[in-house]
């Protein structure tokens, strides 16, 4: 086989390019060899400088056809006058930049790597300085970095870099879509907007839309009326499925005060704001988030909270901090879908009330899982000494009834007491009913709007 041919083989380039990978933080020393020895199998002769002064930086372009530089989560070495040696690289590399000589910006993102602020602000800073002869990626995959880096070093592709299309992208609740149609109207009228409207029968497929607007946005707003739980855990959903702080899109929940359970909503998760104003005020609240938005892509306010919580079990609003049970949850959601019914059984101490309360839960509220309704309303309770006593008294409050003696009386009638009470609520709607059959088309999405699914969850059934 001739040298040619052998190349062709192993997939490597056809011409020798010299690559330079900087000097990053300590703990890259060993990712920067292994990368080393997949660039060098793939055809390319690299250097890793030992030291990477400025003065050598500077040299780069003189003897190499391309850098690249790995921006990890923290902010790197530091220059004796206290600036970021990494901001100072991509400056000189950038200046440098010709039709002879390419720079590669490689930041690793995964659903785990949790990114400081000066990390962050830099991240900002390449993704609005970007030419077509700078490649950014964020690949955690070293195969597929490798895949681009060929395809930028030969001209197949320009670049590969963060792509913004929009300058805001607009999630809502279908049951909030009257109340935020003006909204974004006016805000299509001066910036780019792209809307998605969740529709609980479409969950799976709506996630990964919104997913990509999340990726795709200079800010993500998710707008809630009346489905502020709803918001709550899809914004909570999304920055755990989109990557968390290693995603350069803030997210801004947006509503009005009314009705007044949106005023208890609380929120303390990072690069995620919560903004509770007057319908008439939350055009200007919108206008100054984008702003603030276009300058970094961190809210700076929301990155102090501590994601150790210690002993105790997870609770819901915890969900962006809980990791590692996504295949139980995944699972658990596909038999709660199929079965209705579904017993989580372990140890005392394995996670079960976490599992379900940080993982379940929010999954459930942010409409993972298909079902009839936009929304979902929990009777939780715990039996303890009194089990029907706790029972009813989470059913009535779940369903809207005052008066728990009563429920509770119906409840010992059995469970199809429990149905009744139900579908005798205002969470449940009955298409077939005369009354229901008799509303014109828009009235009975609207009143579809308004249903709500009923899940009971008993803790500690032990």
């Amino acid at each position: 086989m001739t040298e040619a041919s052998l190349a062709e083989a192993q997939g490597t380039v056809s011409k020798t390019l010299s690559l330079w990978i900087g000097l990053t933080a300590e703990g890259d020393a060993a990712r920067r060899e292994v990368l080393r020895i997949m660039l060098a199998n793939a055809g390319y002769h690299v250097e890793l400088p030992s030291q990477a002064s400025l003065e050598e930086v500077a040299q780069v372009s003189r003897h190499h056809d391309a850098a690249l530089l790995i921006l990890g989560p923290d902010k790197g070495p530091l220059l004796p006058d206290g600036s970021p040696l990494l901001r100072k690289q991509y400056d000189i590399l950038l200046q440098a930049v010709s039709p002879s000589f390419r720079l590669i910006v490689w930041a690793p993102q995964d659903e785990t790597t949790l990114y400081h602020l000066e990390a962050q602000e830099l991240l900002t800073y390449v993704e609005n300085t970007l030419t077509k002869r700078v490649m950014f990626t964020r690949t955690p995959s070293l195969p597929l970095l490798i895949g681009e880096v060929r395809a930028f070093l030969s001209e197949e592709v320009e670049a590969r870099q963060v792509v913004k299309l929009y300058e805001i992208g607009f999630l809502h609740n279908v049951r909030d879509a009257e109340s935020c149609f003006a909204l974004t109207e006016r805000l299509s009228a001066r910036h780019k907007v792209q809307t998605l409207s969740f529709r609980p029968e479409k969950a799976e497929e709506d996630v990964q839309e919104a997913l990509r607007l999340y990726r795709q946005s200079q800010l993500l707003v998710v707008f809630f009326h009346r489905s502020g739980d709803w918001a709550l855990a899809l914004a909570q959903q999304l920055w755990k499925l989109g990557g968390g702080l290693s995603q350069p899109t803030p997210i801004l929940l947006i509503g009005p005060p009314d009705p007044p359970r949106n005023r208890r909503l609380s929120l303390a998760v990072p690069n995620i704001r919560l903004q509770i104003a007057e319908l008439s005020q939350l055009e200007a609240h919108l206008e100054k988030a984008l702003q603030e938005a276009r300058k970094s892509s961190v809210w700076p306010e929301t990155l102090r909270r501590c994601p150790y919580i210690g002993l105790r079990p997870f609770e819901e609003e915890e969900s962006v901090f809980f990791h590692g049970r996504e295949k139980h949850i995944r699972r658990l959601l596909e038999q709660l879908a199929e079965k209705k019914f579904v017993m989580v059984t372990g140890a005392s101490g394995d996670g079960k009330s976490s599992l379900v309360f940080a993982g379940v839960l929010p999954a459930l509220r942010a409409n993972l899982m298909s079902a009839p309704y936009p929304s979902w309303t929990i009777a939780s309770f715990r039996p303890e000494k009194q089990p029907l006593t706790n029972f009813a008294t989470a059913v009535a409050a779940a369903l809207g009834y005052s008066n728990v003696a009563e429920v509770e009386t119906r409840l010992s009638y059995g469970f199809s007491a429990l149905v009744d009470l139900y579908k005798a609520s205002n969470a449940y709607v009955d298409p077939t009913h005369p009354e229901f059959q008799a509303l014109s088309e828009s009235e009975k999405l609207a009143r579809l709007r308004e249903g709500q699914n009923f899940l009971i969850l008993v803790d500690q059934f032990e």
